[in-house]
């Protein structure tokens, strides 16, 4: 299955949302095929982003390379190629990634209850799941 970069880089926290549920086990299993499909694409994006982040980004006094942005709630000054950056990053998640995986169906009662997961997590897992 063909899927955009920003797809899969912002799937890990509502995977693991699901993943932390208590679910039939056929579930759960199908929901770590999925984890472990999305892996190898998952670690390619993190590293091309991080080497974004260690391009345009400052090291902080922390020692932490970041890219800070205009309005930073934080008041720190924003990089100057927080711009590049923000270009070069919406470059990288518009590409796609082919990834074989199946598409995992989520039960609608789990121990005689209907099953509830929040709109946000269906929504980012959209491309991955089924009801």
């Amino acid at each position: 299955m063909k899927l955009s970069n920003e797809v899969i880089y912002n799937s890990p926290g509502a995977l693991n949302i699901l993943m932390a549920l208590d679910l039939p086990v056929v579930v759960g299993f199908r929901l770590t095929e999925l984890a472990i499909a999305l892996r190898p694409a998952l670690e390619a994006i993190g590293k091309a982003r991080d080497t974004l982040v260690f391009k345009y980004g400052q090291e902080q006094e922390s020692g932490e390379v970041m890219v800070i942005f205009p309005n930073d709630p934080l008041k720190r000054p924003s990089s100057p190629d927080h711009k590049k950056f923000t270009e070069e990053q919406k470059a990288l998640f518009a590409e796609t990634s082919e990834v074989k995986l199946k598409k995992v169906k989520l039960p609608e009662t789990v121990d005689g209850k209907p099953f509830k997961v929040a709109p946000n997590v269906l929504y980012t897992l959209e491309q991955f799941v089924e009801l």
